[in-house]
């Protein structure tokens, strides 16, 4: 399905890099024309989808949106990269793809939401978060009484870590009155 809820016929065309091998569609399937095998294709952790296949004995790992995007959407420019109009990284209708700058590509990320400028996912709303702000004040307070080495091991950080938060450059939007967390200390 496309950006308008319709689906398009579709049209198949040989990947350039592996022609005669794999064509891709502009529905952003990708096949072995000597067969008609349609290849299954694996969803990343960000959303993005890639195709690994076997191509004259080598693996070889592409993002589908790539692929379809040098087949359906012409040449990019230097430096220009694929955008998802939808924003949607699973989406790789040709019609929802476009070449785009870096600049344009992180602008309309930011437009869409799906980056954020300042502290929406600082402490514990970043999901790689391991301490709380509870937690990072304590060791803020323990500065000069407690080697940093020591307070690392403690909390599972590296003495870098605790040292960043000891001179206020992470977590340095920590309060007491933020302390309430869902997240666990870590044993001593």
């Amino acid at each position: 399905m496309c950006l308008d809820g319709s689906t398009p016929p579709e049209e198949w065309r040989p990947v350039s890099e592996f022609s005669g091998v794999l064509e891709v569609s502009n529905l952003g399937r990708v096949r072995r024309p000597k067969t008609g095998h349609v290849l299954k294709v694996r969803a990343l952790p960000k959303g993005y989808v890639q195709l690994h296949a076997v191509v004259d004995g080598r693996a070889v790992n592409r993002y589908l949106h790539r692929l379809v995007a040098l087949e359906f959407c012409g040449t990019p420019a230097p430096g220009q990269e694929v955008n998802h109009i939808d924003g949607v990284k699973a989406h790789n209708c040709a019609v929802n793809l476009e070449w785009v700058s870096r600049g344009d590509n992180h602008r309309r990320a930011f437009r869409l939401g799906l980056k954020s400028h300042g502290d929406r996912f600082r402490g514990t709303k970043n999901g790689r978060a391991v301490i709380t702000p509870d937690i990072a004040n304590q060791i803020r307070s323990l500065k000069g009484k407690v080697r940093q080495v020591d307070l690392a091991k403690q909390y599972g950080l590296t003495q870098g870590h605790i040292s960043r938060i000891q001179r206020g450059v992470a977590w340095d939007h920590a309060s007491p009155s933020e302390a309430a967390s869902n997240l666990n200390r870590p044993s001593a």
